[in-house]
């Protein structure tokens, strides 16, 4: 067996451990056991055989956003001005996603749920404002899929406890509820920064470590796995963003301004939204971005 086959062997005995793939922790010990072993044997040293530890590059990375298919679609608001508790959603739904951003120029239209039927109150269509998601196409889709059943399952909840989503206390409730989906989101993200600092310079992760005859050492070998490729998604996602931007920009001709501040005024009824935010709290938001729908119903 050539020199090179036996550092190859002992990679795949290390990425066994690293990845941590359904692996259990007796055969990831194992593996680490039999990569020291051949090690020792054949006078390699972990920096010949170490497989990559280092984040994918800047380049690596934009190369990978740039091969993507960008693509605007639409989605409209539940009435004919754009609530707060609407924004606050959709803003969570995005980050959610990852890579998909928004925007609304104003422009009121028809109301068309997916169904294809205009809604009809009084004799008249029903008005929504038309909001524009841009980003990867999939992902677009996704936010466009997610954003849509979010708004009518707030709706449905708003409407059986207050009559409505779109004035007085329902509305607050809706505000409550979309608040809580949006720090459920937040506090996702600030657990991946926190994860990602351990594997900066001084962090808890920041060398490859073995510990000798130890189960630590698949453990660490498996978190920095996993703190890598959060690293390399997370970095992907800024590229996604990043292209989606000069997409619409170069491809769109639209440059987009920075919007002004949200009203907040009118009615306020604390305990609905309190109760809206104990239901939003209750809404799976998952790591893989696809939540399912949820709340006290």
């Amino acid at each position: 067996m050539s020199n090179e086959s036996i550092k190859e062997k002992i990679r795949k005995c290390l990425n066994v451990a690293a990845e941590g793939s359904g692996a259990a922790e007796g055969e990831m010990r194992r593996a680490l056991e039999y990569a020291r072993t051949l090690m020792h044997r054949h006078g390699l040293s972990e920096d010949e055989v170490q497989v990559t530890d280092d984040p994918q590059s800047h380049d690596e990375v934009a190369a990978v956003a740039d091969a993507l298919e960008y693509k605007q679609e639409h989605t409209q608001s539940i009435g004919s001005n754009l609530s707060n508790w609407e924004v606050t959603l959709i803003h969570a739904i995005c980050e959610l996603v990852g890579t998909v951003q928004w925007y609304r120029n104003g422009r009121t239209e028809r109301r068309n749920p997916e169904t294809g039927t205009l809604l009809f109150w009084k004799g008249k269509t029903v008005q929504a404002q038309r909001l524009t998601l841009y980003g990867p196409v999939e992902d677009v889709e996704d936010a466009r899929e997610l954003i849509s059943e979010w708004q009518l399952t707030i709706v449905a909840l708003a409407r059986m406890k207050y009559g409505g989503a779109l004035q007085g206390s329902g509305r607050n409730y809706a505000e409550g509820f979309a608040s809580a989906v949006y720090s459920q989101v937040t506090a996702m993200r600030r657990k991946e920064e926190t994860e990602m600092e351990r594997l900066a310079e001084g962090g808890d992760l920041d060398l490859p470590r073995l510990a000798e005859g130890t189960d630590s050492a698949a453990i660490v070998l498996r978190d920095r796995g996993s703190a890598l490729a959060l690293v390399n998604s997370v970095n992907l996602m800024t590229a996604k963003k990043e292209a989606g931007t000069k997409f619409l920009e170069d491809d769109c001709g639209i440059k987009l301004q920075k919007g002004g501040k949200r009203s907040y005024g009118g009615h306020y009824d604390p305990s609905a939204r309190a109760a809206g935010r104990a239901d939003g709290a209750k809404a799976n938001v998952s790591h893989s971005r696809k939540p399912k729908l949820g709340g006290g119903a």
